[in-house]
């Protein structure tokens, strides 16, 4: 465990609802700019970080990321800070960059030049790292990848055919393309390993959905997102998810804790509960879920899953139809365990594994907020 900061430590985070008249302040604005600085923390696409010293306030930094012609780049667009502060700040940005699939960094401000030369720099996080960091950082940009080919490739009107798995294929092959050179055997939904199968059973290999929720892609039907879940001795230990619908990024890698949009992400008790995609008249009975408020169906698995990793649903469960496979959880699953959720096969009352072997294996799932609330709910379905 790592020791806490000291007093003279300067640590970043996410700036939050809180931080509104602090930053206000360090704009030189009043009261008439809180909604602006609202509205900036919930753009998915948009960062704020602000810098600490202990409890005082040491800066702060905003960027946003786009695409340019050439590659996607994160544009900081405000930094105040003191000297020691703009250090953090920007080694926090560049983390922030490589999951938001940007290659450079570019300083906008007049705020002294971030940067010594031209303007900008490469996102370091994941260049010559640790698979995991490196994986992150290629899932982020493969992301991306795919929400372009998507933008592309769906009809503007009419229906394509959910059997028709031409969309779902293209965005395989662009985002396998952009794993690919990771090294790491890769597992997708539509078409098994793409390419060699690990030779040994503890090797590492990626689990990868590039469109959950195909049919809500090709009708409008938000969420849909890509899922992938690095997994080393069976165990997925690191993951990304991306809502292509709406920007929103879920992710953890080891030691890192699970994360939403920049947010640490942490679970609550008491709210939705999820269930997978099902068919008319199916929908099982639920004697366990009298604490829950209400039920969704929102038809993107991975998606309901980072929900209950990061509190915006209280529980997700799939004990009928066993439709959930590593493909669909096992990035979610790593988010999930390292939010402080509970995810338990329901076969097994354990957290789920994922054996390279049996990469098509269906999983009885249930996550919830906490042990108690997901042994109450087998229960309540009788298993």
């Amino acid at each position: 465990m790592s020791a806490a900061p000291s007093e003279e430590t300067v640590t970043v985070r996410a700036a939050g609802p809180d931080d509104a008249e602090l930053l206000l302040d360090a704009l030189g604005a009043d009261a008439s700019g809180v909604e602006r600085v609202h509205v900036d923390m919930g753009i998915p696409w948009q960062r704020t970080l602000v810098a600490e010293r202990g409890r005082a306030h040491r800066g702060h930094l905003q960027m946003l990321a786009r695409p340019t012609a050439a590659r996607w780049q994160a544009e900081i667009v405000e930094l105040h800070a003191d000297e020691a502060a703009v250090s953090a700040l920007l080694a926090a940005a560049d983390v922030e960059a490589a999951l938001l699939g940007a290659a450079a960094l570019v300083d906008r401000t007049t705020a002294g030049a971030a940067f010594d030369v031209g303007g900008e720099r490469p996102v370091r996080f994941g260049a010559d790292g640790s698979l995991p960091q490196r994986f992150l950082r290629a899932a982020a940009r493969a992301a991306n990848a795919v929400s372009a080919t998507i933008a592309r490739g769906r009809p503007t009107s009419g229906l394509l055919d959910p059997a028709d798995k031409g969309l779902d294929l293209l965005a395989e092959q662009v985002a396998g393309g952009i794993l690919a050179p990771l090294g790491v055997p890769i597992f997708s939904e539509e078409s098994g390993w793409l390419g060699a199968a690990p030779r040994a059973p503890r090797e590492a290999w990626i689990s990868l959905d590039p469109i959950d929720g195909t049919r809500n892609c090709l009708r409008g039907y938000a969420p849909w997102a890509l899922s992938a879940g690095l997994i080393d001795d069976g165990r997925a230990v690191a993951g990304l998810v991306v809502d292509l619908s709406s920007g929103r990024r879920w992710w953890t890698a080891p030691g890192a804790g699970a994360h939403v949009d920049g947010r640490p992400a942490r679970p609550c008790a008491g709210g939705l509960l999820v269930l997978p995609s099902t068919a008319p008249g199916a929908v099982p009975a639920l004697g366990g879920a009298a604490g829950l408020a209400r039920l969704r169906i929102a038809g993107a698995t991975a998606v309901d899953l980072c929900r209950v990793a990061d509190g915006s649903a209280t529980a997700f469960l799939d004990v009928h139809r066993a439709i959930s496979q590593a493909h669909d959880i096992a990035a979610a699953v790593a988010i999930l365990d390292a939010a402080g959720a509970t995810i338990l096969d329901a076969d097994t009352r354990e957290r789920p594994r994922f054996d390279a072997a049996d990469p098509s294996r269906h999983y009885h799932l249930v996550a919830a907020a906490t042990r108690h609330e997901a042994e109450e709910l087998l229960e309540g379905v009788g298993r």
